[in-house]
């Protein structure tokens, strides 16, 4: 085997493991976001107002809520509301 070609291989290997560790970090990442409250839990979401409401429970005084601009960032405030006591 000449130089060029263990060189060749070696980068190709390379290739694949940083390939694969990349898989990795997608695959964990993705299983971290359903692990998050607002996943796990299904709360509603809603628009209320020009906000938009993340509701678990019957009503915001005895359940678990959370408002924001955006779904997104209502989902967000969910979470955080969860840890709280």
């Amino acid at each position: 085997m000449t130089s060029i070609d263990y060189e060749l291989q070696s980068m190709a290997a390379n290739a694949i493991v940083h390939a694969a560790s990349m898989a990795q970090a997608s695959w964990q990442e993705a299983a971290y976001c359903y692990t998050q409250p607002h996943v796990v839990y299904r709360p509603k979401l809603f628009k209320d107002g020009n906000q938009w409401c993340c509701l678990l429970g019957e009503n915001i005084q005895e359940g678990v809520c959370a408002f924001g601009d955006t779904p997104a960032k209502a989902c967000a405030a969910f979470d955080l509301a969860w840890e709280k006591p």
